[in-house]
């Protein structure tokens, strides 16, 4: 959620901004489906495309999430124990304020009461749609294949084909760069890929620069 955002969120008030606002993105995408209902791991995959197509478009995430590349492919650990409402991650207060509007049967989670949107942003929720229109015909296992061809996953291929399982940090600006393969999903102009990438290097320089005022 951008800084001159107002997220009032009054569908789940016990969440803070930035959680609220992954429950908003994964609300927003269950929302678009028929059914309101879809199985976990296909849901937090399609916020990857999201949060990966509003990056190299408008130079950050939808979720401002950490990603993480897991045998699965990436995925936002965070975006992942919302919909499963994993209690080690989350508190109970933020598990009973997420079932207010997520119902799971630990496979498939469905949307049982409306989420508000005001923690997105116009381009967000295009975004989004985008990536339910691209991608939501897809089955998990088929949506997992297509994002291990990406480089923020691929850099770790052979470290998961030796056996590794644990879960490894993603550098977003991996989701800057483009795959060997022709790319029918996120192709982009190259300017606006450039400009977008400009534009997030200066928010983390401004960011840092707020977090260590001092420069030590």
């Amino acid at each position: 959620m951008k800084a001159d955002m107002v997220c009032h969120n009054s569908t789940m008030p016990e969440l803070s901004d930035s959680l609220a606002t992954i429950a908003q993105a994964l609300g927003f995408l269950l929302a678009l489906h028929p059914q309101y209902k879809m199985n976990q791991l296909k849901l937090v995959q399609l916020l990857w495309a999201a949060d990966r197509l509003h990056l190299r478009q408008y130079g950050g995430t939808i979720t401002e999430s950490a990603y993480w590349a897991t045998v699965n492919g990436p995925i936002s650990t965070v975006a992942l124990a919302v919909v499963e409402q994993n209690g080690r991650i989350l508190t109970a207060n933020e598990i009973t304020s997420l079932q207010q509007s997520f119902t799971s049967d630990g496979t498939n989670i469905s949307l049982c009461n409306r989420v508000d949107n005001d923690c997105l942003s116009d381009t967000a929720m295009e975004i989004l749609t985008k990536a339910y229109r691209l991608f939501g015909t897809k089955s998990a296992a088929e949506l997992g294949q297509i994002s291990r061809r990406y480089p923020e996953w691929s850099k770790f291929k052979a470290l998961f084909a030796s056996g590794e399982r644990a879960p490894q940090p993603i550098d977003k600006l991996d989701f800057f760069k483009n795959p060997r393969h022709s790319d029918k999903y996120f192709a982009m102009d190259s300017n606006i890929l450039s400009d977008a990438k400009m534009i997030y290097l200066e928010d983390c320089e401004l960011l840092a620069a707020v977090n260590n005022p001092d420069g030590a």
